[in-house]
């Protein structure tokens, strides 16, 4: 799945709109939406600040969805396993789970 696609169903599936990503991100939504239609490429910056102003539950629903045709259950193994060791290591904060984080504001962007 191309990236743009898998950006466009977690917007639709989050009811997340160009307008109030771009408040959030500081990318225009003019950007936004030219990038949603194909029109337009984005910079990594642009990406790296969208990325960073999705809520944690779109974000990962985004990177799985971009991902999923391309990781087989053998490659998530390994996947989890080089997680594992690098959170072992203490070279990465441990990850919370949903279970024991704040909760969720998915649905309010501002």
């Amino acid at each position: 799945m191309k990236f743009v696609d898998a950006f466009n169903i977690t917007l639709e599936k989050f009811d997340i709109t160009a307008r109030e990503l771009s408040m959030r991100s500081g990318v225009t939504d003019a950007t936004i939406s030219k990038f949603r239609r194909g029109n337009r490429e984005l910079k990594l910056e642009s990406i790296e600040k969208i990325l960073g102003a999705l809520p944690d539950d779109a974000y990962y629903y985004l990177m799985t969805q971009w991902a999923n045709e391309r990781i087989t259950p053998k490659h998530l193994i390994k996947l989890l396993g080089v997680i594992a060791q690098t959170i072992e290591a203490g070279e990465v904060p441990a990850i919370q789970f949903p279970d024991t984080q704040k909760p969720s504001t998915s649905s309010v962007l501002l």
